[in-house]
C-alpha cells in the first residue's frame, strides 16, 4: 500500500509535514542540519509567508515542498501525497508551482508564449486547452500584450511575472515563491504582489519567502524559522507585535510598525503594532491636534 494514502484528516491538509529533518553532506565530517524536526499544516487557501535569518531553513523548507528535496528523516504529504514516493512525483509537482529569485535562471524559451506554454504543452494537453491555458495565464499577470516579445525584452518585474505565468499554466493548487521579488525594483516587487494576491483571492494557495518585512504583513499568517525550527507561527499582527523577540531573531519589523512603536513611547494611547500606511495614518488623524509625536 502506498505511503501517499491519507491515514488521519491532518493529511488531507495541501501541506503536512511531519518531523522533517533535513541535513546537507550527510556522509561528510561536518555535515549541515538545515532543518530540525518541522511539524507543519497548511490548509487550502492560505497566504503564508516565511520569514527568517539567512541560513534559517526557508528555502530548504521550500524545495521539500514539491520534491526537489526529500526529508532526511519524517515525512512530507502533499494533499495526502507522500513526498518520498516516486509514483506520486508528477502529480505533487503539478500540484505545487515553484518561483525563485532569479527569473533568468527559469525562463527557456525565445519568446513569451512559447515559455508559459512548456509546461502543460509537457501535459500533452490539446493545442486548444494549451492556447486557452496561456492566454488565460498571460491575462492573470498582465502581460497578454507582451505574448510574442523575446523575455530578453523585457524588464526584470515582467519577466517575473512570465515565471509565475508559466507555474500558473500549470493551475497548481499551491504557489511557492522562494524570493521572488529579491531582485526587483519596488515597481516591480508591487506587480509581482498584486498578482499573487489576486491568485490568492481566486483560491490558490500561497507560500511565499521573502526578507522585506513590509510584504511579509500581506499574508494571513506568518511563520518565522530559526536554525532550522519554526520560532514563532501566526498572523502578522500576533507576530509583528512581538519586536523585541523577533530582533532576538536577527530579523526586522516593518518600517511602519516601527515608526508606530515610536509615537507609542511618546503617546501610550497610539496603538502598536499597525500595519499598513493606512492604518497609520487613520490613527495619526485621532490624535490630538496639538499632540506632537516627533523625536
Amino acid at each position: 500500500m502506498s505511503d501517499a494514502l491519507p491515514s488521519s484528516g491532518e493529511r488531507t491538509s495541501m501541506i503536512t509535514l511531519e518531523s522533517v529533518y533535513h541535513t546537507y553532506d550527510a556522509q561528510k565530517p561536518h555535515p549541515v542540519m538545515a532543518l530540525r524536526g518541522i511539524d507543519l499544516h497548511i490548509e487550502q487557501g492560505e497566504y503564508v509567508v516565511l520569514i527568517g535569518r539567512n541560513g534559517s531553513g526557508k528555502s530548504t523548507l521550500a524545495k521539500h515542498l514539491n520534491a526537489l528535496l526529500l526529508p532526511s528523516q519524517g515525512e512530507v504529504f502533499i494533499k495526502g501525497m507522500n513526498t518520498k514516493d516516486p509514483q506520486h512525483l508528477t502529480a505533487i509537482r503539478h500540484t505545487v508551482g515553484m518561483v525563485f529569485q532569479v527569473p533568468d535562471n527559469q525562463i527557456i524559451a525565445t519568446v513569451v508564449e512559447e515559455d508559459v506554454a512548456f509546461g502543460p504543452e509537457n501535459m500533452g494537453l490539446p493545442l486548444e486547452e494549451l492556447r486557452a491555458r496561456v492566454d488565460e495565464a498571460l491575462t492573470v499577470v498582465d502581460m497578454l500584450d507582451h505574448r510574442t516579445r523575446p523575455p530578453h525584452m523585457l524588464s526584470a518585474g515582467q519577466k517575473q511575472r512570465v515565471v509565475i505565468a508559466g507555474a500558473i499554466a500549470m493551475r497548481p493548487a499551491c504557489l511557492v515563491l522562494d524570493e521572488a521579488t529579491a531582485m526587483l525594483d519596488p515597481r516591480g516587487r508591487r506587480d509581482v504582489l498584486d498578482t499573487v494576491q489576486q491568485l490568492h483571492a481566486q483560491g490558490v494557495t500561497i507560500i511565499a519567502i521573502t526578507h522585506f518585512m513590509h510584504e511579509a504583513v500581506e499574508g494571513s499568517r506568518v511563520i518565522v524559522l530559526d536554525q532550522g525550527t519554526i520560532a514563532m507561527d501566526g498572523t502578522p499582527r500576533e507576530v509583528f507585535s512581538q519586536t523585541d523577540r523577533l530582533r532576538q531573531l536577527g530579523l526586522d519589523v516593518p518600517p511602519v510598525t516601527q515608526l508606530a512603536e515610536r509615537i507609542h513611547r511618546r503617546q501610550p494611547a497610539f496603538p502598536t503594532p499597525l500595519l499598513s500606511v493606512e492604518e497609520c495614518v487613520e490613527e495619526l488623524c485621532r490624535l490630538p491636534q496639538s499632540t506632537g509625536v516627533g523625536g
